[in-house]
């Protein structure tokens, strides 16, 4: 009797640490320890862009109304696959997108120019723990690229651009526990060194940039680490034009919004069973 009993409370015990092992993962899943988040979407973004005080009247605003674009991202925390400490909170990231489009022009006519626009981010995360939820710090080199290839000089065209800078900002992943969903808004300023076309001699030489970002994705968290996801990602770019008597261009400042909105599934894996 006693070495049956002593049997069946073994096998219990294995029982009930097996589910507080799955349990544990399933909760590291929702709540964002995990070591390793790769994401892939497929979207379609806009793109408009707007001049402020054009006292001429020569410069187009531009207008993308849609267009089909691809993106995948990645974040590493190397030491979160082994342990829970305040190591794990830090990670790596990098990030790429592309516009799958051809030939546009400037809203008002003029003639098509081919068309080419992407974006990549490299950078440094620090997780911070809140409970049921998890805060991200992000710091990222980044640069988004919307370049016409036949160079469209003015008044007629527009000048491609090249923002190149540094991101700052913060992510904070909501799972409630056992739940099913997770929703993570993000918001990030961006301080611009480079612009591209737009600062070139025949635009607006002494122009200056700060751009900002506001993103949210809704997840559905699932067994073994994938989660589907639809996400709606806002960009603006705005400009300080300062021009100067003997410009070839007057205006005041300029404003660059792009939105996109994006399906797609990520797999988060790596995250240790006990605290």
């Amino acid at each position: 009797m006693t070495r049956a009993a002593l049997r069946c409370a073994s096998l219990a015990l294995a029982v009930a640490s097996l589910a507080t092992a799955r349990a544990a993962r399933a909760d590291d899943a929702a709540s964002g320890h995990e070591a390793l988040r790769l994401g892939l979407a497929l979207g379609a973004a806009s793109r408009h862009v707007a001049w402020r005080d054009d006292l001429a009247g020569a410069l187009r605003p531009y207008d993308l109304a849609a267009a089909p674009a691809v993106a995948a991202d990645l974040e590493w925390y190397p030491a979160a696959r082994f342990t829970r400490g305040p190591e794990s909170a830090f990670g790596l990231a990098a990030s790429g997108e592309r516009l799958l489009v051809g030939d546009t022009r400037p809203a008002g006519g003029g003639p098509e120019v081919a068309t080419s626009a992407d974006a990549w981010s490299l950078g440094v995360r620090i997780r911070v723990p809140l409970g049921a939820s998890d805060a991200t710090l992000l710091a990222d080199r980044v640069e988004r690229r919307f370049v016409l290839r036949d160079g469209a000089a003015h008044p007629a065209g527009f000048p491609s651009v090249d923002y190149v800078g540094w991101r700052g900002g913060a992510r904070v992943r909501w799972a409630p526990a056992h739940a099913r969903f997770a929703l993570e808004p993000l918001f990030a300023l961006v301080r611009v060194d480079g612009v591209g076309g737009l600062t070139s001699a025949e635009w607006f030489p002494r122009a200056t940039t700060w751009g900002l970002e506001a993103s949210l994705r809704a997840s559905w968290v699932r067994p073994g680490g994938l989660e589907p996801f639809v996400a709606l990602t806002w960009r603006r770019f705005v400009s300080a034009l300062s021009p100067e008597p003997g410009d070839a261009l007057v205006a005041g400042g300029a404003r660059d919004d792009t939105l996109a909105a994006w399906v797609g599934v990520a797999w988060r894996a790596g995250a240790p069973t006990a605290r």
